[in-house]
């Protein structure tokens, strides 16, 4: 189960949009959770992990909860690992106000996409082309009967968490060579198996790189999965990964076939066939391992070019002039829309970090000056930049706040300015390097002829 919440919260801890976000595996046998939730705060609560978690249930609603500190969390929602549902987020501190936002929760969805090759006694095949009562080989060698199949197209576009369901793909070579074969699509929540010391599963998302694996968007896809007699490691594209198992989640498969148990009822760890791990330092082990490989594949970091920083203001492009951390840029004051726009990357795609937030430019003060009155000052703990960038944070004398990809400008800031003006902004930090693909342009999709890359259709 992922949580993802984008939160605007409402309380004397401050204002402002804030990511609660998390992974967790929620066993309902026993009601025990494992994973933490992580918040990057607005105002004037700083950054808090919660690893120390709980699970309650009142008749069908179910509360996910931790602390640290002076600080507590609770993720309210209906009914057993949800594919989506409502939930409410409240955050408490002692002797402050609480603050409060609505979000979702969104189990993880597990499965490959079409034209996904799967090893069988005859080969590699195409997993829409298997059925119920096939058979195929498993990562040890084993040839094991098929013994249901389900399948379902996602409109990626309309659903309510694009992230949950959006493609991951795995490119040919990423952790050796031909593991995979040939790029692997799976759904983000689908578990690869990876040798630590031993074998353990992964899901997809959690080693998503910015390079060798990566998110994809499209506008739909469908996604395929295989069940058999009991969870195992199967071959796809040549990498072991596991094949299905009903942990409450068979709802998200629009069309089934193959011969169920009645009597069956939801699995939990304790039925999967290879230890299944969100522990940060196993990630942050295979993510490092990943970073190598992607370097011996010919994948590069360079650093961020600040003049790629561009203010986009009623349909003009403006260029800034760029200073040590500080970007210029002159506008003039008839404008009505302006959005800062700017290059984006994720601490966790370039370093050891698991910040997987997309960050551009870290804004420690905003200044407008039209050089005949009006001048202002805005530091990053102001309100008036929430809108498109993440909570302030740092310390007390160093505060900055870290943009997305698109912050929107008031035309607050600039309304009793005459003329022309000038915008500064005066950065703490001047972005994340990135990856270049061996070749111009984006890495190649693999030379699978079965893949149905025309359902992707790639959005630009």
């Amino acid at each position: 189960m992922t949580i993802n919440n984008s939160l605007n919260l409402l309380g004397a801890i401050g204002t402002g949009l804030t990511p609660l976000e998390g992974t967790v595996v929620v066993n309902y046998a026993d009601n025990t959770v494992t994973g933490s939730l992580n918040l990057q705060a607005a105002g004037l609560l700083s950054a808090q992990t919660y690893d120390n978690l709980t699970l309650t249930q009142s008749g069908s609603n179910y509360t996910i909860s931790g602390t640290n500190g002076l600080t507590s969390v609770a993720v309210t929602y209906t009914g057993q690992a949800p594919t989506s549902s409502t939930s409410t987020v409240t955050l408490l501190s002692t002797g402050i106000a609480a603050a409060s936002g609505t979000g979702s929760v969104t189990s993880s969805v597990v499965c490959f996409a079409s034209g996904t090759l799967i090893r069988t006694p005859d080969g590699d095949v195409a997993i829409e082309t298997l059925s119920p009562g096939d058979r195929v080989i498993t990562a040890s060698g084993v040839e094991r009967s098929i013994k249901w199949m389900g399948h379902a197209t996602i409109d990626c576009r309309r659903h309510a968490k694009p992230s949950q369901v959006k493609p991951i793909r795995i490119s040919a070579g990423a952790f050796a060579p031909g593991l995979p074969s040939q790029d692997l699509w799976v759904s983000p929540g689908h578990s690869v198996c990876v040798p630590v010391l031993d074998e353990v599963l992964v899901p997809a998302d959690l080693l998503v790189n910015g390079s060798t694996v990566q998110q994809i968007n499209c506008q739909e896809i469908t996604y395929w999965h295989l069940e058999l007699d009991s969870h195992d490691i199967i071959l796809a594209n040549g990498l072991p990964a596991e094949s299905y198992l009903d942990v409450d989640n068979r709802s998200f498969f629009l069309t089934g076939e193959g011969l169920l148990d009645p009597d069956r009822s939801a699995s939990d760890l304790s039925n999967y066939c290879r230890p299944f791990t969100i522990d940060e330092l196993i990630i942050k082990a295979i993510r490092a391992r990943l970073r190598t490989r992607a370097q011996a594949l010919g994948w590069r970091l360079t650093d961020f070019q600040l003049n790629e920083v561009l203010i986009i203001a009623d349909g003009d492009v403006y260029h800034p002039t760029v200073h040590g951390q500080t970007l210029r840029y002159v506008l003039p004051a008839s404008i009505k829309n302006a959005t800062l726009v700017s290059p984006t990357n994720a601490a966790a795609f370039v370093t050891d970090s698991m910040d997987r937030r997309e960050l551009g430019i870290a804004i420690r003060s905003v200044t407008i000056d039209d050089g005949i009155g009006a001048c202002r000052t805005v530091s990053a703990d102001d309100d008036v930049l929430s809108l498109g960038a993440y909570g302030a944070e740092g310390p007390a004398d160093a505060r900055f706040r870290w943009t997305s990809n698109r912050l929107p400008l008031p035309s607050s800031l600039w309304n009793d300015c005459k003329g022309h003006f000038f915008i500064r902004f005066d950065l703490g930090h001047s972005g994340l390097p990135r990856w270049n693909a061996p070749e111009a342009g984006e890495p190649t999709q693999g030379k699978d002829p079965q893949f149905h890359a025309a359902k992707l259709n790639r959005a630009a």
